[in-house]
């Protein structure tokens, strides 16, 4: 029998989106001696593509399965997960692909897994017609495979399991919680930041973290910050992240004329130390779940103008700003302006503690929570 409770999470990729930086900060603060978590990678089989977050992991002990992507061959992406699952004794397998994740829940199901988690990262989607027609079709599977039902918010999880299962607890809010000491603001590194990516001290800089995608509605960004640098031409536009955006931002910036103005920094590690270089955050989303990024960008104290499809959860300080996405980037730039004056770094990190989004108060209920479903479960093994 092994010691250690065996975990497996399964995830698109371990860069820097929001749901992975969310796991790997649990996996940071989890007592290893009591776990053993190990991680499925479905987006990049190739092995030269590894995700940035990948090495810390391994070097921590996690071990990550590469798996065929779903997109190149799905049979093959789900036997590939079946047999890392019939493999891999483990007794809670926790996927975090929404309605996707009923296929590898089924075979935590038929292998006698004792906790089986399916997590919502999404509180609305526009995924398309005929993802949304599958992931309708799933739905009753994956009630039935699944054992815990997970969100990362209350809108998240209403998405996923219906109003009903939220106002009756049974949907656990795993928080999208942080280590709030690293994104606590520092001048020093502000300074040092600036100085590496080529940006005067006296410069606005408006910034956004996330993948480049039709989600994030990244190149509208773009076409915000066009028009907030007409009206404030001593700005810069940092975009921290990777993907299939790209490039029609690349195309969009060549457009504007803005190829002095703007710094696409792709995957970061030090995501916590750019947001300290930036004076504003910027998150138009189509949709979310309970973005990572606002509570990081809360920490260090940016005024934060999101859109009004993201979920209010998320407004932990009168730092954030919505607005509707039926409004036209130069009325976005034109709030944004005045959204600068909200720019006090100081509080932020005792607001996003206070609201219960300290990583080490979270990662002790993720315990407590895992080792008693398990003593509560273990009859089904």
């Amino acid at each position: 029998m092994h010691s250690k409770i065996r975990v497996l999470h399964i995830l698109d990729e371990l860069n820097t989106g929001g749901a992975e930086r969310i796991v790997f900060s649990y996996f940071q603060n989890i007592d290893r001696d009591k776990f053993q978590w190990d991680f499925v990678v479905t987006r990049y089989a190739d092995p030269n593509k590894k995700g940035i977050l990948e090495d810390k992991i391994e070097s921590m002990g996690g071990r990550i399965y590469r798996v065929h992507r779903k997109r190149e061959n799905y049979l093959k992406n789900i036997n590939d997960i079946d047999k890392i699952i019939k493999n891999g004794n483990y007794d809670i397998v926790h996927s975090h692909l929404d309605e996707l994740s009923t296929f590898y829940l089924f075979s935590a199901k038929k292998y006698k897994v004792p906790v089986r988690i399916c997590h919502s990262h999404l509180a609305g989607t526009d995924r398309g017609s005929g993802v949304e027609m599958l992931c309708k079709l799933l739905k009753p599977v994956m009630r039935w495979v699944t054992t815990d039902k997970f969100a990362c918010g209350i809108d998240a999880g209403a998405a996923l399991w219906g109003r009903d299962a939220i106002n009756k607890g049974k949907v656990y809010i795993m928080k999208n919680a942080i280590n709030t000491k690293a994104f606590t603001y520092n001048e020093t590194i502000r300074m040092i930041k600036r100085k590496e990516l080529k940006i005067e001290s006296s410069t606005t800089v408006v910034g956004s973290v996330g993948r480049l995608s039709y989600q994030k509605n990244s190149d509208f960004i773009v076409d915000i910050f066009a028009k907030f640098h007409e009206i404030n031409p001593n700005s810069v536009l940092v975009l921290v992240g990777e993907g299939d955006l790209l490039g029609t931002i690349k195309r969009k910036m060549n457009k504007y004329k803005l190829h002095d103005c703007m710094r696409l920094i792709g995957s970061r590690n030090d995501v916590n130390e750019i947001m300290m270089a930036m004076d504003l955050f910027l998150l138009p989303s189509r949709f979310e779940g309970l973005p990572i990024v606002m509570v990081e960008a809360q920490c260090t104290g940016l005024p934060c103008l999101a859109a009004d499809s993201i979920t209010k959860e998320i407004k932990l300080s009168d730092r954030v700003e919505y607005f509707s996405l039926d409004n036209n980037a130069e009325e976005w730039a034109k709030l944004l302006c005045n959204n600068i004056e909200k720019n006090n770094r100081d509080a932020g990190f005792k607001i996003v503690k206070d609201n219960g989004y300290e990583i080490k108060y979270a990662t002790d209920n993720l315990d407590i929570y895992y080792s008693r479903r398990i003593k509560e479960l273990k009859h089904v093994k």
